[in-house]
């Protein structure tokens, strides 16, 4: 079986863990347990991968250009950049934005053609990596567009793009917690080398991107900042349940408010 196959089938029982510690609510101890075994899942399988690879038993996957698009848009959002960032680092691939013409766009501006865009998302790192990052993203980006809607509507662009960027710096320090544990756990079962080889699969990802396509200069943020949001948006973040709310994406406003 290969990595991609069996990160389908560890997806596979969260979704089962997630359904049942969503719909259980006759014995909330049982679906709390269903999602704590849900969270360390994903990291789990990523150590003993890397482990498997170190003792010879499997072959490593190869580093690819991700053809399937993560996430696609006219217009892009700096928070969900950040997210697909952050994503990316923790699962071990890195990331760049493919711009396409958008023959569904073409706008008029005074005596010439201005052509509508595309941004997409390309991811760069093993297949089954890349569906982690998927599996995340699906669910956080919509977790988080519903927070920005519930507790910053009205507010202006401003103050709701800071509060999702700290939506999604909640998220990295919840993530960089789990980070520090599993290392605790390798050490532990004696796979501080595969913790050593997970750690190296961003830079090795970022390396073999920049030796294959030449990207020009990322535009820079024209973001204001609004430090109330981006606080307001961590505490917020901190709390997104990624043990609970694994790939479900069906918090509603109320549920996601202060």
């Amino acid at each position: 079986m290969s990595a991609t196959e069996n990160i389908d089938s560890v997806i596979a029982k969260i979704n089962k863990l997630r359904e049942l510690a969503g719909h259980r609510n006759d014995n909330p101890n049982e679906a709390a347990s269903a999602a704590a075994a849900a969270a360390i899942l994903i990291d789990k399988f990523q150590l003993s991968e890397a482990d498997l690879i170190i003792k010879g038993q499997q072959n490593a996957e190869p580093i690819e250009i991700i053809r399937e698009a993560l996430h696609e848009s006219g217009r892009v959002m700096q928070w969900i950049k950040e997210l697909t960032q952050v994503l990316c680092d923790h699962y071990g691939c890195t990331w760049y934005i493919n711009t396409e013409f958008n023959p569904s766009k073409v706008f008029e501006k005074t005596q010439s053609k201005k052509r509508g865009t595309i941004k997409q998302f390309i991811c760069v790192g093993r297949k089954s990596d890349f569906e982690i990052i998927k599996y995340f993203f699906t669910w956080l980006k919509e977790t988080i567009n519903d927070l920005i809607v519930a507790n910053a509507r009205g507010m202006g662009m401003e103050y709701s793009q800071n509060y999702g960027c700290g939506c999604v710096n909640g998220i990295r320090f919840q993530l960089a917690n789990e980070h520090n544990k599993l290392k605790e756990e390798a050490a532990r079962l004696n796979q501080s080398t595969a913790m050593v080889m997970l750690d190296k699969r961003a830079v090795e990802a970022e390396a073999f991107l920049r030796a294959t396509i030449k990207l020009g200069k990322a535009p820079s943020s024209k973001l204001g900042r609004n430090l109330d949001a981006f606080v307001q948006g961590t505490k917020r973040g901190k709390n997104i349940q990624l043990k609970t709310g694994l790939g479900s994406g069906n918090n509603s406003p109320n549920k996601l408010g202060k």
